[in-house]
């Protein structure tokens, strides 16, 4: 059964898409089933923590809970996405525990006819830096830990494989992370650090996604069971992370050659037809 959807529904912007625009920045915001676009915030468009997710991968859909994303207000799962704004029915009856994400307790920030939106001041930001690390054997019991440990991911990184570049925790307090720019298969993070630090940013981690520190080829990690981890040395420095895939590359260059081949076919009938033409003129 093939049904007709009201693009109005999904697409035009409402008071409360507008104010997540306005607000989420580089966080995200999740909904709880308000009505059918509740689960839709990406296509307004604005960060979600469930399913657009910078190209979602398996890994962070099992890091999720899967279907139907049963971690998305697990407190270490939420807040190490860095779920900003929770969007919640207004109707009477429903309360939202507002010490359930953290020690900071979620504060209502904007009222709607159907919707409440709390702010979780207890998100991670989208990058930050990190020189304590965890190495453990396989991807399995990162994402046990992630999701149900006790390891303190501001601080800890859990990785399945040590970095190249040694990183020692001395507490360097004063490392700053910021994103200069960011876009679908570009991000800039700008970085100062004092020491070596690996930086997080909570996109999910994929093999097409490259990473360069000062325009050089870097390292590029996956951290707490789906995300990218860099590690970045001393200094002032520019991480940037760019999508190239080898994949969209051949598909480009086979359309590529597709297109030619047709346009060359298309020539060669056009070419036909008029030596046809000629042929069949009578002789005077």
């Amino acid at each position: 059964c093939i049904g007709l959807i009201d693009p109005a529904v999904y697409y035009e912007p409402k008071p409360v898409t507008n104010f997540l625009r306005e607000h989420a920045g580089i966080y995200r915001a999740v909904g709880f089933a308000l009505n059918q676009t509740s689960y839709l915030l990406g296509t307004y468009p604005i960060h979600s923590s469930i399913g657009d997710h910078s190209r979602p991968t398996a890994w962070y859909y099992r890091l999720s809970g899967e279907e139907p994303a049963r971690n998305f207000m697990h407190a270490r799962f939420a807040n190490l996405v860095g779920t900003r704004y929770i969007v919640f029915p207004n109707r009477p009856g429903n309360i939202l525990n507002v010490d359930t994400l953290g020690p900071i307790p979620l504060d209502t920030v904007a009222r709607f006819d159907d919707c409440l939106v709390f702010e979780n001041r207890n998100a991670f930001p989208r990058v930050f830096l990190v020189d304590s690390f965890i190495v453990l054997d396989s991807l399995w019991p990162v994402m046990v830990e992630t999701v149900n440990g006790r390891t303190d991911l501001r601080k800890v990184a859990l990785l399945e494989q040590p970095p190249e570049l040694p990183i020692r925790p001395v507490g360097d307090t004063t490392a700053l992370a910021r994103i200069e720019y960011y876009d679908h298969d570009t991000i800039s993070v700008a970085v100062t650090c004092r020491t070596n630090q690996l930086l997080i940013l909570t996109d999910a981690w994929y093999f097409a996604w490259h990473a360069f520190v000062d325009g050089k080829p870097a390292e590029i990690l996956r951290v707490d069971g789906a995300f990218r981890a860099v590690p970045v040395p001393a200094g002032s420095r520019k991480v940037e992370f760019v999508y190239h895939s080898k994949y969209v590359t051949a598909g480009a260059i086979s359309s590529g050659l597709t297109l030619t081949l047709i346009i060359l076919a298309g020539m060669e009938a056009l070419v036909r037809r008029r030596l046809h033409k000629q042929k069949s003129r009578p002789i005077i």
